[in-house]
């Protein structure tokens, strides 16, 4: 009876210590680098409360968060380097990506406006 119980306990127990299996290969993962972005607020035209805005760069999209949701603002981002406007639509919330951004300009210029609420700031790549 003992001998049973014990290669039952041996059948019960055999998926879990897998003594055959052979050693995994180590597969080494690639961290894509991405550039943070650095927020400067320069011009407020009302009494509006600072906007704290995060994102970074990556892949050639430009990923925004907001610190407070808007409600169909108009944004405008503009490529310090050429001038081109990059980005002009209108959003609701507080998140926005901008795709085909070019990754060699040191700065973007963003104008928020939402009627009588404006503010103009620096995006710059750390």
């Amino acid at each position: 009876m003992k001998i049973k119980s014990f290669i039952l306990f041996l059948f019960l127990i055999f998926p879990c210590i897998n003594v055959f299996s052979k050693p995994e290969p180590q597969v080494e993962y690639t961290l894509r680098h991405h550039k943070k972005i650095r927020w400067t607020q320069e011009g407020v035209l009302t009494r509006a409360p600072g906007l704290i805005l995060t994102g970074y760069l990556e892949d050639q999209s430009l990923f925004l968060s907001f610190s407070q949701p808007f409600n169909d603002v108009r944004i405008v981002i503009i490529d310090a380097a050429t001038g081109n406007v990059v980005y002009d639509s209108r959003i609701t919330g507080n998140s926005l990506i901008v795709p085909s951004i070019d990754e060699d300009s040191p700065a973007f210029y963003i104008q928020i406006a939402s009627g009588s609420m404006k503010m103009t700031g620096e995006i710059r790549f750390e």
